[in-house]
């Protein structure tokens, strides 16, 4: 099952979240943070978080117009799990 969302993410995501701001809110209409967020868990299998991280990176990459607070909102706990993780990969 990780490996086929992992497929999915880095497929898939690629090109909706990659493509620029309108793209990614339409994504983030669709609820893609929460599913996102319960990936994010102490047995993951890293190679499967840092996708996950990529993501949620690639969610927050675009500036013009800003990723809605809301979203923002969602993401920083995660952000902050994300950036005390020993793997400096991820």
């Amino acid at each position: 099952m990780v490996k086929l969302f992992s497929f999915f993410f880095e497929k898939i995501f690629y090109f909706c979240l990659g493509d620029g701001p309108r793209l990614r809110d339409y994504a983030i209409e669709l609820g893609v943070i929460q599913p996102l967020i319960e990936f994010i868990q102490k047995d993951i299998p890293v190679t499967f978080l840092r996708n996950v991280t990529w993501v949620i990176v690639n969610l927050c990459r675009h500036k013009d117009p800003p990723l809605p607070l809301n979203a923002v909102q969602d993401i920083l706990p995660a952000l902050k799990y994300l950036l005390s993780f020993v793997d400096i990969t991820v």
